[in-house]
């Protein structure tokens, strides 16, 4: 069945997003420009089902919404942008204002950085999912992800090939890694297969690849502080048991 009408809509808008909430929270509105409001949501009266609704933020000619989020005092603001660059920023950096503003600049937008991808409210018990235009998805730690202030632009959150942007942003509950069960395989390691020694991987997130200097898609994600064992260096890179990482990132 098709379902029925939850809203009102003109001719120039879509149906972005859905939350449950209490009527007791605030809420929080991103928009692709770059800006953010916060506001109780008693400034939202109750209204039929097919209303067309209040206004929540006042956009700038061009600019649309990417994102609505109930706050949380445990809670952070993600910010992710289009080029795959990304922060957490402290819920009291967005001061409770009057609903139909223009908020205030949540995220320092560059030619970089592109304009602002989605915007949520996270904790250490989320994971992150990041989906780009090719439809290749990447799941990470919210815990994973400096927190930066307001006006800033935060850590490459996934390295991204030229002409592709991230188009979707996704929280669900976090997941520790579990070890598959079954016939080990064997790791693309060099022909001796001996360690030549470890390496700390300096503070900071780091993204290990399938090739040294080159853009390949991402294996895995390693966090500061944690130790691997290495197989051979080759221009400036580390060979790990299942890619590389760039010298940069060892202390």
């Amino acid at each position: 069945k098709g379902g029925i009408r939850a809203i009102e809509l003109e001719d120039d808008n879509d149906l972005i997003n859905v939350i449950l909430t209490d009527g007791t929270k605030t809420l929080i509105i991103g928009t692709h420009g770059g800006n953010a409001i916060r506001f109780d949501e008693k400034d939202v009266r109750p209204m039929g089902r097919v209303a067309r609704g209040v206004r929540g933020i006042k956009l700038e000619e061009g600019d649309y919404v990417v994102g609505i989020s109930v706050c949380r005092d445990d809670g952070e603001v993600l910010v992710v942008s289009e080029q795959g660059f990304g922060k957490r920023t402290s819920l009291d950096e967005y001061k409770i204002q009057t609903r139909g503003g223009k908020g205030v600049t949540c995220y320092k937008i560059s030619e970089k950085t592109g304009n602002v991808a989605g915007i949520h409210i996270v904790d250490d018990a989320n994971d992150i999912m990041l989906i780009t235009s090719e439809g290749v998805i990447i799941r990470m730690p919210a815990a994973d992800i400096n927190t930066f202030g307001r006006v800033t632009k935060g850590v490459t959150m996934m390295r991204l090939n030229e002409g592709v942007k991230i188009v979707g942003v996704a929280l669900t509950e976090h997941a520790e890694e579990e070890e598959e069960v079954g016939e080990e395989k064997p790791a693309d390691k060099p022909a001796d297969n001996k360690a030549k020694g470890t390496i700390t991987v300096a503070s900071g997130t780091w993204n290990v690849r399938k090739g040294p200097g080159v853009k390949y898609a991402i294996v895995k994600v390693v966090k500061g502080g944690e130790k691997y064992s290495y197989y051979g260096k080759e221009n400036g890179w580390y060979k790990l048991s299942d890619g590389y990482i760039s010298s940069k990132g060892v202390k």
